[in-house]
C-alpha cells in the first residue's frame, strides 16, 4: 500500500539549553524515521522572530477570539506567500539537535527590558532582518503532507502564553493550507481562558493529539471539550532513550563517588510551596553521603543550587550535561530527588531509585502514578514534604535493588506502549488520508 504522507515537517526544540528537550527531539526524529523510513522529514525550531509581535493581549478584547485568530493566520499566509518549492527547513537528523550546556540566563530584569524594547523583533516584523526564516517556516508548512508539533513544556502556569500562541498559529496555518496535523507528547497544565479557547479550536481540527498523563487527558476532554477520539494518552518520548546501548564516549567520569544522593530541582518552583529546605538538607547531611545537585536545565536551576552549597557535602554542577552525560551521572547515584520530569526519567532509565516532588499541577505526579512506581510523588505545597521525602531517600539507600527492578520493568512497559501507540495512530492518519484521496 502506498503511503501519501511522504513529506513530514516536525516543529520541536532543536537548539536548547535543556537536556530533556535535547533527548525529546532526538527521540521524536528517530521515532518518525522508524515509522516513515526514508521519507522526507524536515525540522523547524519553533517560530520565526517575525511572529513575536503577535500577543495574546491583542485577542483578549476581541468579541470573537477565534475569528480574530483566524484573521491573523490568514494575514500571515498572505504576507509570506509561501511556496512548497521555495527554501525549506533543514533535514531532520541527530545533527539537527544541539544542546548549549552554558548554565546561565539573562537576569529577569534585563529580560523584561529586552522584551519591552523589542528592537530585533520590530526589525524582523517589517522584514528588515531574518526574512528568510519567516519564508522558510511558511514554505515548510506549504510543502509538507503532515505537520507535527512537539510542545516542549509550553503549557504550564508560569509559562509564556505568547510563545504558545505563536506555535499554535503555525499549526493552524498548516491546517488552513490543507495539511494533516498532529500535536504530540505534552502536558496541558493550562489556566489562561483565552489561550484555552484557541487550544480547543486548533486541537479539535488536528488529526492527532497525545498527552503524557491522565491529568492532561482530563483537561483536554472534559475542560477544553476536545473530541475524545482525537486525544490519546502516551508516555513521554524520553522513555525511548532506554532503547539505545550505552555509548562509550570521551565524557569524563562524573566527579563524585558512587552512592551519592542526587537533587534535580526546578529552581524556579522550589520555594513556591512550603519552604522546608533547611530541614530537608539537614536530614540529608546526616546520611554522610555526598549530595550532588544536577538537572537537565541548569540554566534555570543553578541559582537555587548555589543556595544549597552553604550546606556541607553539596556538589553543584556549573553547566547542563547532555542527556547521555546525565544518564551516566545518575547511574552512579543511590537515589535522585527530582522535581524535573526529564531528569527523573533519565535516572529511571539507569534503574536509579527516584523520589519525585511535583512543582506545579500534575505533570510528574500523573506520569509516576501511571508507572505504578513504588514511591508516590509528593507536592511542595503539602506541609511535611521534607520528612516524607527523606524517609523515601533512606528507604532507597536500604532497599535499592527492589526499587531498581520496579523502575526498569516500568520503563520497559512504557517503551513498548509508546512504540505501539504512535505506530498505530500515525498509520491511522495514513489510512484516512488514502481514503480521502481515493474519494476525490
Amino acid at each position: 500500500m502506498s503511503i501519501p504522507l511522504k513529506k513530514i515537517a516536525v516543529m520541536t526544540r532543536l537548539s536548547t539549553q535543556n537536556a530533556g528537550n535535547e533527548a525529546l527531539s532526538l527521540e521524536l526524529i528517530s521515532l518518525l524515521r522508524s515509522i516513515y523510513g526514508v521519507n522526507d522529514i524536515r525540522a523547524l525550531d519553533r517560530y520565526p522572530r517575525h511572529l513575536e509581535h503577535i500577543t495574546l493581549s491583542k485577542l483578549r478584547g476581541e468579541p470573537d477570539v477565534i475569528r480574530a485568530f483566524e484573521r491573523i493566520a490568514q494575514n500571515t499566509i498572505r504576507k509570506a506567500n509561501p511556496s512548497s518549492s521555495g527554501v525549506l527547513a533543514p533535514f531532520a537528523n541527530s545533527k539537527t539537535v544541539t544542546l548549549s550546556s552554558r548554565a546561565r540566563e539573562l537576569p529577569s530584569g534585563l529580560k523584561k527590558i529586552k522584551r519591552l524594547i523589542g528592537f530585533r523583533r520590530n526589525l524582523a516584523r517589517f522584514g528588515l532582518i531574518e526574512k528568510t526564516d519567516f519564508k522558510r517556516t511558511l514554505n515548510t508548512c506549504a510543502w509538507c503532507d503532515l505537520f507535527i508539533w512537539n510542545p516542549a513544556g509550553e503549557f504550564h502556569p508560569s509559562g509564556d502564553v505568547n510563545q504558545t500562541l505563536r506555535l499554535l498559529l503555525l499549526v493552524r496555518i498548516a491546517q488552513i493550507l490543507g495539511k494533516r496535523t498532529a500535536i504530540i507528547n505534552h502536558s496541558l497544565e493550562v489556566e489562561d481562558e483565552t489561550l484555552s479557547e484557541i487550544i480547543r479550536y486548533v486541537y479539535s481540527l488536528s488529526d492527532l493529539v497525545t498527552v503524557r498523563e491522565k491529568g492532561s487527558l482530563s483537561v483536554a476532554v472534559e475542560r477544553l471539550r476536545i473530541p475524545s477520539e482525537k486525544v490519546t494518552q502516551v508516555p513521554d518520548l524520553v522513555f525511548l532513550t532506554a532503547r539505545k546501548p550505552a555509548v562509550q564516549s570521551a565524557i569524563l567520569e562524573p566527579p563524585f563517588e558512587k552512592g551519592a544522593i542526587g537533587l534535580a530541582i526546578n529552581g524556579l518552583e522550589a520555594k513556591k510551596g512550603v519552604d522546608e529546605w533547611a530541614e530537608f538538607m539537614g536530614m540529608l547531611e546526616k546520611l554522610g553521603r555526598q549530595i550532588v545537585f544536577v538537572s537537565n536545565a541548569m540554566h534555570k536551576d543553578l541559582p537555587f543550587g548555589a543556595e544549597l552549597k552553604k550546606h556541607s557535602r553539596v556538589l553543584v554542577f556549573e553547566r547542563t550535561p547532555s542527556a547521555e552525560e546525565l544518564i551516566r551521572i545518575y547511574s552512579r547515584m543511590d537515589a535522585l530527588v527530582s522535581s524535573r520530569l526529564h531528569a527523573a526519567v533519565l535516572a529511571l532509565l539507569t534503574g536509579t531509585p527516584v523520589i519525585t516532588i511535583e512543582p506545579q499541577l500534575f505533570k510528574i505526579s500523573g506520569i509516576f502514578e501511571d508507572l505504578k512506581y513504588p514511591y508516590q510523588t509528593d507536592f511542595f505545597s503539602n506541609e511535611g514534604w521534607a520528612k516524607r521525602t527523606f524517609a523515601r531517600v533512606k528507604d532507597a539507600t536500604e532497599h535499592g535493588e527492589k526499587i531498581r527492578a520496579a523502575g526498569i520493568n516500568a520503563v520497559e512497559t512504557f517503551e513498548r506502549r509508546i512504540l505501539q501507540t504512535y505506530t498505530e495512530r500515525f498509520r491511522e492518519i495514513e489510512k484516512h488520508t488514502i481514503a480521502m484521496v481515493t474519494e476525490r
